[in-house]
């Protein structure tokens, strides 16, 4: 595909900005729902409730995840494309440009999984189990639950490195200080994220990683 050099700037920044602000907000906050199952199955399911209480909630989904999701990843597959992603030098080296690929290929497939299995699972839909049933029923499969936690690990990097490429050529390019700035707090979140993300699976399926429940 054949863009002029400005286009380009104009589409990489567009889905950065797409994956760092509303994407990045949702995993925030997704993560934090799903830490309140280190609370015990009664904390979960009351912010699970309070979140279903907001209005319009189908809509908001619909404009503030699904759409900014499907633009993201059509805005990696547009500029996969061009002639400039074909030649550019990688950016900050190889590794972290493999890293970001290979985390959105993954991320991709597993949230068409991940909405089929959760959000539009028969039992759910039918008011048979409780949201913290369901999940802690499909990650006792240990295969289920490794898919997970690599996807909870995948989000965090690739969110992390969106956040570092603010400062770089594609974002702002800040300068040297701003990035070693954000590369420390990018590399800081990306643990904060993963580890709240997989301890939070965790509990979803052994008692006694709940450790926030009342004793």
């Amino acid at each position: 595909m054949t863009v002029t050099d400005r286009a380009y700037l104009r589409l990489r920044r567009l889905q950065l900005l797409t994956g760092v602000v509303p994407l990045g907000l949702f995993l925030i906050s997704h993560l934090a729902v799903n830490s309140r199952a280190l609370s015990g199955p009664e904390a979960y399911e009351r912010s699970v409730e309070a979140i279903a209480r907001v209005p319009l909630l189908s809509l908001v989904e619909l404009l503030l995840i699904a759409l900014p999701i499907a633009i993201h990843v059509a805005l990696g597959a547009v500029i996969g494309t061009t002639r400039q992603a074909a030649f550019e030098a990688p950016w900050p080296n190889e590794r972290v440009r493999w890293v970001q690929r290979a985390t959105g290929f993954y991320l991709s497939i597993y949230v068409i999984f991940h909405v089929w299995a959760i959000r539009l699972s028969p039992d759910r839909l039918a008011g048979k189990k409780s949201l913290f049933d369901l999940m802690a029923a499909q990650l006792a499969h240990p295969l289920v639950w490794t898919l997970q936690a690599v996807a909870v690990v995948a989000a965090a990097a690739h969110f992390s490195i969106g956040l570092m490429a603010l400062a770089g050529p594609h974002g702002w390019a800040l300068g040297a200080p701003a990035l070693s700035r954000l590369r420390v707090a990018a590399i800081a979140l990306f643990a904060l994220l993963s580890v709240i993300g997989i301890a939070s699976l965790a509990a979803f399926v052994w008692p006694a990683a709940r450790l926030m429940a009342a004793r």
